[in-house]
């Protein structure tokens, strides 16, 4: 018999079965079932004395006592009576767990009974035409489908003028292909220019860098959040803003590594900490942006 991949661990089963012995019967027990459950006859070890006392960990006549404490305590099955055996005997012992041999018994016993019934299914419906060796007796043939004539419908009233005025039909098939048309020359996104758009969006707009800015989306994030009551206030957002325009990370590489513009409004970006030497801890975000402010104006003044 194959190797079996686990082990089935009667814990409970054990433990009732071997609750009064000694705790070395008790390793020698398990021992022996979990040798027994790998060995090719499932649930019996037929060894002779070296291998019982190599398997226990102990000698010979070690060995020997814990197998007649076995048999005497009748905890499992053994093929010959142990009384007969001395410490010198060079014969085989045979233990059997009961549990293991039992359940053996009940699988063959299964698998022997599903097998029973395929080869009476088999045989049924070989006398029945549909089973044999040839591929296509394994199905019956499906039956050919017949067509069904389809009776031919007057539609002429369907299109008689007196439904209609004259024209009538024309005018409306000329108007639901203007339709179409309209439909297809709809834009995608309707507002085109930053004119469009709110007036303190557009005050976003002129302080946020351009590559960057997906105006129809940012205006979606502004309505969300003034909606959702989490919006700052506009002086607020251009604080911030003019402080984060000044950092590295945003001005590298034309603003490639700049966040999308209602990605920040979404984020709340005016809640983050502002990663600048210039956004001092100790300093709010007005203040900074104040002095910023105040830099510029000297900058641009001859």
């Amino acid at each position: 018999m194959n190797k079996n991949p686990a082990f089935l661990f009667y814990a409970k089963d054990w433990l009732a079965d071997l609750q009064e012995h000694p705790l070395e019967i008790e390793g020698a027990w398990i021992r022996f079932c979990a040798k027994a459950w790998t060995s090719d006859s499932l649930g019996s070890v037929e060894f002779n004395l070296d291998q019982w006392a190599r398997l226990f960990g102990v000698d010979r006549p070690n060995a020997l006592r814990i197998l007649t404490y076995i048999f005497s305590e009748k905890i499992g099955d053994f093929s010959e009576d142990l009384t007969k055996f001395s410490v010198d005997s060079p014969e085989k012992i045979k233990l059997i767990c009961r549990r293991m041999n039992r359940e053996e018994k009940i699988k063959k016993g299964d698998r022997l009974r599903k097998k029973e019934s395929y080869q009476k299914k088999r045989q049924t419906g070989s006398t029945n035409g549909f089973s044999g060796d040839s591929p296509e007796n394994l199905t019956p043939p499906l039956p050919v489908p017949v067509p069904v004539p389809v009776p031919e419908v007057n539609i002429s009233y369907l299109t008689h003028p007196s439904f209609l005025p004259p024209g009538a039909a024309e005018e409306g098939v000329c108007q639901e292909k203007n339709f179409q048309a309209k439909k297809i020359e709809r834009p995608a996104h309707p507002i085109q220019c930053a004119e469009d758009f709110p007036l303190e969006l557009q005050q976003i707009f002129d302080a946020y860098p351009e590559p960057r800015q997906d105006r129809t989306a940012a205006m979606q994030a502004h309505r969300k959040s003034i909606a959702d009551r989490e919006w700052p206030g506009l002086a607020t957002v251009l604080d911030d803003l003019l402080v984060r325009t000044q950092l590295p990370d945003w001005t590298r590489e034309n603003y490639r590594f700049t966040p999308k513009l209602s990605k920040c409004i979404r984020s709340r970006m005016w809640l983050d900490p502002m990663p600048s030497a210039r956004a001092s801890p100790d300093d709010p975000i007005s203040d900074i942006a104040a002095r910023i402010r105040k830099e510029t104006q000297e900058a641009a003044t001859p």
